[in-house]
């Protein structure tokens, strides 16, 4: 007699390996960014980018994607009970799957910088700035993210400066690494 497997739920994702490390790094991204990565997202799409031109060159979405987001209302994903996740996971569930990866990756890059944005914050112990978090959205959505990554280096320049001057050192603390002024 054989044992019946049980059966595997797959998402929607998980058939692309950058799809699904995506929608797994958004649920533990910090809560202060989310809207930032949403808005991004949503710019990305309008009319005349890239990703606004492929959406809008479809003409339907598809049973199997007009059901998913209807199944999307009961709220059972992780994702769904976040606005900010929402609107990101749904927005790369209606981009054709030929693009997915493409715009996946690109995206994935910019949730990593984001990402570096907040340790580095935490490092040194100040508090994320919503000027900084728009400007890398923008600077994503018009330019790439290398463009984020140089904005990046730039903003928390003056705090490596004093590392290497040897005006500040970098200490383990129960949170993490942090900043802390040498004394002579």
């Amino acid at each position: 007699m054989s044992e019946e497997q049980p059966k595997q739920y797959r998402r929607w994702h998980d058939d692309q390996a950058e799809l699904s490390q995506m929608m797994d790094l958004l649920d533990s991204i910090p809560e202060k960014i989310r809207p930032t990565l949403a808005e991004a997202l949503t710019q990305w799409g309008n009319p005349g980018s890239d990703l606004g031109e492929i959406l809008d060159s479809f003409k339907s979405l598809g049973r199997e994607k007009i059901m998913a987001l209807h199944q999307a209302q009961k709220k059972r994903r992780s994702y769904d009970q976040d606005p900010h996740l929402y609107q990101i996971a749904n927005t790369f569930l209606i981009i054709p799957e030929v693009d997915r990866v493409q715009f996946a990756k690109r995206y994935l890059e910019f949730i990593s910088v984001m990402v570096d944005y907040m340790a580095e914050c935490d490092t040194f112990d100040v508090d994320p700035k919503e000027a900084d978090l728009r400007k890398m959205r923008d600077l994503f959505v018009e330019k790439d993210e290398d463009a984020v990554r140089a904005y990046l280096e730039e903003i928390h320049k003056p705090y490596y400066d004093k590392l290497e001057s040897g005006q500040e050192t970098i200490v383990a603390s129960d949170t993490g690494l942090r900043i802390r002024e040498t004394l002579d």
